[in-house]
């Protein structure tokens, strides 16, 4: 286990508990040198083991850990009950957690979709449910129940927070979904009558002034230009229709500024009263006044209009994208997707260079990536998957797979699965409320996958060489359980192929072979990781085929290699004996 990081009264404070339990919590230690040492076991000690700076046990004083976790020695690894323990690594966590959110508050990066996405990629799949977990855990001890309570409280307020915060960073960033649909309302306003007004204000004025007035410097007034463009900037970036209306009204009028009439034929009838000029070029500048404003007024209501109608065409539809998070510095294009609506868990998918999930500053470390399912207008995920199709290598898979269009709000759970599969087979609700009966589909792998196996050979080394090698295959029912199969795993960092039924008994289960590593968790339970780095997925035994060595699987790849991916298709032992090394 890792030492224990670090806690303190200002980690408390900037949660806003008390935990009396926690800030009391104290370990017996001596002082050596300017450190906090254990007490000296004096048959380690003996035999060269331990800090030598250790002092003797007489000489032990209790000392509040809050206090001195930052002045204990290094190799001295302090030890907490189990109960404290969980209670202290979680409490770091969500004070991690909450350190994080205040950094990021006023932060520029928040204002684009990749700082979106990053921030979003801090909480990882199921972190909530683990943060949870680990209260329940720390609860039964029942002079930590009332720490864990303010605890579980506090980490309720801080995802409300996050969430709340998250919204409004969406609201600064770029609206990509609005930019989309106005840009086709002013494609499909061109030619209307309320634009082609605005070109009739162009033609009656005479250029704008860009250089202090001076002749040579001077360019045409194209007032629908400037409403366009103003209205689409505003609405890509989330602002509402008065408003839009509002910054082209303004743009129109700094450029009319610089404009004089120039052509009075091209006004319209005047509605002005007569007499109160005091010369023609006066009286043509107060009908421009009056003209310009309702052509800008009337452009902008058919910009409206049309946005309106593109935003109703365009229905949400199912996407799966593979490698999430989006937070790689080449997802800045599709990041905004960070903050559309996701359905289902997210599922292994690989191994990428970036470690732990969406972790981007350390770009030459390891760690998984997912595949996750969204909604997106139908518009922006038929765009997504035309345009990737030019860009797929010849060794990848696509990134983007469209899925089903949305009648209401809510996606069909089928769907959901159906998308999610195709990343991986095995998903976390495959066997929930099962008895426990092996189905035929597994008795009869089974058998197949025993008969093909090399037989067992009597000594251990051999039996983990051909295990190994992908030569011996173990079977739940044949090698009596997972005794055996934790016998022949002698390095937790090789992997190895796992045949499991997937899918739900009342839908359409099948089998499928996914690549990792495993442990035994009790006598009807595998924790699984996919690429062994992923988070454990715990497989029921009566859903386990078997198990073997893959020496020839890489999950991380190279140039003249592709990854390999996570699973494959579940294949006859007559066919499949040497492929990944089995």
């Amino acid at each position: 286990m890792a030492r224990l990081p670090q806690v303190g009264a200002n980690d408390l404070d900037l949660l806003g508990v008390a935990m009396p339990a926690l800030r009391e919590l104290k370990v017996t230690l001596t002082r050596g040198g300017s450190k906090y040492h254990l007490p000296r076991d004096e048959k380690r000690f003996r035999l060269g083991g331990g800090c030598r700076h250790q002092g003797l046990p007489e000489f032990a004083q209790p000392f509040p850990l809050m206090g001195v976790i930052g002045e204990i020695c290094k190799r001295c690894y302090v030890t907490l009950p189990d109960a404290a323990d969980v209670l202290w690594r979680t409490t770091a966590l969500v004070a991690a957690h909450a350190a994080e959110l205040e950094r990021v508050r006023g932060a520029e990066e928040m204002r684009t979709w990749l700082g979106y996405a990053r921030y979003a990629a801090r909480l990882a799949p199921a972190e909530d449910a683990l943060v949870e977990g680990e209260l329940d855990r720390a609860a039964a001890d029942a002079s930590l129940a009332g720490d864990a309570a303010e605890l579980r409280a506090a980490w309720r307020r801080l995802l409300a927070d996050r969430a709340s915060f998250l919204d409004s960073c969406a609201e600064a960033c770029p609206r990509i979904e609005s930019f989309n649909g106005a840009q086709e309302a002013v494609t499909r306003a061109a030619d209307t009558p309320e634009l082609e007004a605005c070109a009739e204000v162009s033609a009656a004025v005479g250029p704008a002034s860009v250089s202090g007035g001076l002749p040579w410097s001077r360019e045409a007034a194209d007032v629908r230009a400037v409403v366009c463009s103003a209205w689409l900037q505003s609405r890509s970036r989330g602002a509402g229709a008065a408003r839009a209306a509002r910054v082209a009204h303004a743009a129109v009028s700094q450029l009319m500024e610089k404009c004089r009439v120039r052509d009075v034929a091209a006004l319209p009838e005047s509605t002005l009263p007569g007499g109160q000029f005091t010369s023609p070029a006066h009286w043509a500048d107060a009908e421009l006044g009056v003209w310009w404003p309702k052509v800008v007024a009337e452009a902008c209501r058919r910009l409206e209009k049309e946005f309106d109608a593109e935003a109703s065409a365009s229905a949400s539809r199912l996407l799966l994208i593979n490698d999430w998070p989006l937070t790689h510095n080449s997802d800045a294009g599709v990041a905004y997707l960070a903050a559309s609506p996701r359905f289902g868990p997210a599922v292994p998918y690989g191994y990428r260079p970036q470690g732990g999930y969406g972790g981007m500053l350390k770009t030459t470390a390891a760690g998984p990536s997912y595949a996750a399912v969204i909604t997106a207008p139908a518009n922006i995920v038929d765009k997504l998957v035309a345009d990737q199709d030019d860009r797929i290598s010849r060794f990848g898979p696509p990134r983007f797979e469209a899925g089903e269009v949305l009648s209401g709000t809510e996606p069909e759970p089928g769907a959901v699965e159906d998308l999610l599969r195709k990343a991986f087979p095995f998903l976390p609700g495959d066997a929930e409320q099962e008895s426990g009966t092996v189905s035929q589909l597994v008795k009869e792998a089974r058998e197949a996958q025993a008969a093909a196996s090399a037989p067992l050979p009597e000594k251990r080394y051999e039996r983990r060489e051909l295990f190994r090698g992908g030569e011996y295959v173990w079977t739940p029912e044949r090698d009596g359980g997972p005794d055996l199969l934790e016998e022949l795993l002698p390095y937790r960092s090789e992997y190895v192929r796992l045949d499991v039924e997937c899918g739900r008994r009342d839908a359409d289960p099948f089998l499928a072979s996914v690549f990792g590593s495993v442990h035994p968790a009790g006598e009807h339970r595998l924790d699984f990781r996919a690429a062994g780095c992923h988070a454990p997925l715990p497989v029921p035994m009566h859903r386990v085929v078997a198990a073997t060595g893959a020496p020839r699987w890489e999950p991380g790849g190279s140039f003249s290699h592709p990854a390999d991916p996570l699973w494959q298709s579940y294949t006859a032992p007559e066919t499949n004996r040497y492929r990944y090394g089995y």
